[in-house]
């Protein structure tokens, strides 16, 4: 896969190559998963920190909605990322804006409260708070919910900490509710 890569992709992976001073090798989960995203299998992967898993989801995908682009493009909110920090939200996105380039950096969007969220486009980095919040907003909801509607590709990244996280919401809002938890005798 990484031989197919064209434009700025590609110049950022020969910007890794001469950084690591050779050649830049796919990691074994990046070898085994690529070829299977960049096809339409949904996945899931699972390595250790440090083997590149954001970019063996990004590229791919990045790459499928360039072919699609060429082929029938099409508006509205295409990628949605989630994500449980907003660390990792930061570098996901600088990630993907390296990978799609300067020219179409601004189709990559980071979900901020500072910014204008109305109208979902082409690729969002979120945390899932911050789609709740915009589906409970009345002036948000009808768009949102629509865009979600049509979404072409969705990543869960780090689901078991987004998992953790919710259970811990969960638990929260029945301690508050007077409600018992199950898990718990």
């Amino acid at each position: 896969l990484f031989r197919s890569v064209k434009g700025a992709a590609a110049q950022w992976l020969r910007a890794q190559q001469q950084l690591s001073g050779g050649k830049f090798k796919a990691s074994p989960i990046q070898e085994m998963a690529m070829a299977r995203i960049f096809d339409g299998e949904s996945c899931c992967i699972h390595a250790p920190t440090g083997t590149g898993k954001t970019l063996c989801y990004l590229l791919p995908l990045l790459l499928r909605l360039e072919e699609e682009a060429k082929n029938a493009a099409r508006p509205g909110l295409r990628l949605l990322i989630l994500v449980p920090t907003a660390v990792l939200q930061i570098q996901t996105t600088a990630l993907a804006r390296a990978l799609v380039g300067p020219d179409r950096a601004a189709t990559v969007s980071m979900m901020q409260r500072t910014e204008d969220n109305t109208v979902p486009n082409g690729i969002v980095v979120a945390t899932p708070r911050q789609i709740l919040e915009l589906l409970e907003t009345p002036l948000t909801e009808p768009t949102w919910s629509t865009a979600l509607g049509f979404l072409d590709m969705v990543v869960v990244d780090e689901a078991d900490r987004l998992v953790s996280k919710w259970n811990t919401h969960q638990r929260k809002v029945r301690a508050r509710n007077g409600q018992v938890d199950p898990a718990v005798r």
